[in-house]
């Protein structure tokens, strides 16, 4: 099996993920890169070139898509609309209905949904997706399996929200010997940083509500 890296490994967002056999390839995730802090770079809109290469070739079996997020999933309207798309059903709602309100295209490619720890064969890989909690709704990591190798790939992920364990249940069933893992590492460098959860800001959120006879959204409360 071999991984190629296409964006993400060196910035934030626009991730995208090849893993290849000698006869199946797949894409994880195919996202827009996010703007720049600086307003006069501008925003990558299309495909990198190696992406488009061995989309052009039609060389990809399958893309998968962990969430909704435009940084994930943002540059899957360049694909070529034969390729399948594996992504969550509540996912593809939310991408479509989104894409309703900012002249966007709903997904033309055929899709196949997720289910959650219920493996799925693509050619030579098997790919068991998890349900993770993440701020992006329907969100997947998964285990990938081909040639006696292991892949993890995370996504985006996070243990403070409302589905806490459902990305409990996905590290706790990850197979005992792991030959690569691709993990969303954005907090890696806050590990001191203490976080609210989403129970204790709804809590918070409440309570400035009921303390206010003025709409609240002149307010603003910083954990």
């Amino acid at each position: 099996m071999n991984i190629t890296i296409h964006r993400g490994a060196h910035q934030i967002g626009g991730s995208c993920i090849e893993l290849a056999t000698k006869t199946t390839c797949i894409l994880l995730d195919i996202g827009k890169a996010l703007p720049s802090l600086d307003e006069t770079i501008p925003v990558d809109t299309e495909l990198l070139p190696g992406v488009k290469a061995i989309i052009d070739k039609k060389v990809v079996d399958a893309v998968l898509i962990s969430h909704s997020h435009g940084d994930h999933v943002g540059l899957i309207g360049q694909v070529n609309s034969k390729i399948p798309v594996y992504i969550g059903k509540a996912a593809l709602h939310i991408y479509n209905t989104t894409a309703l309100f900012i002249g966007g295209n709903a997904l033309a490619n055929p899709t196949i949904f997720f289910d959650s720890s219920h493996s799925l064969i693509i050619g030579d890989f098997t790919v068991s997706p998890y349900l993770v909690d993440h701020s992006g709704y329907d969100a997947y990591g998964f285990v990938i399996e081909a040639g006696g190798k292991s892949v993890v790939y995370t996504g985006d992920f996070r243990d403070h929200g409302k589905k806490a364990k459902a990305t409990a249940y996905f590290k706790n069933h990850l197979p005992t010997e792991i030959d690569a893992l691709l993990i969303e590492g954005t907090m890696m460098s806050r590990s001191t940083e203490a976080l609210a959860t989403e129970d204790q800001i709804e809590k918070k959120a409440h309570e400035l509500m009921q303390s206010s006879n003025q709409p609240v959204g002149k307010y603003r409360f910083v954990y």
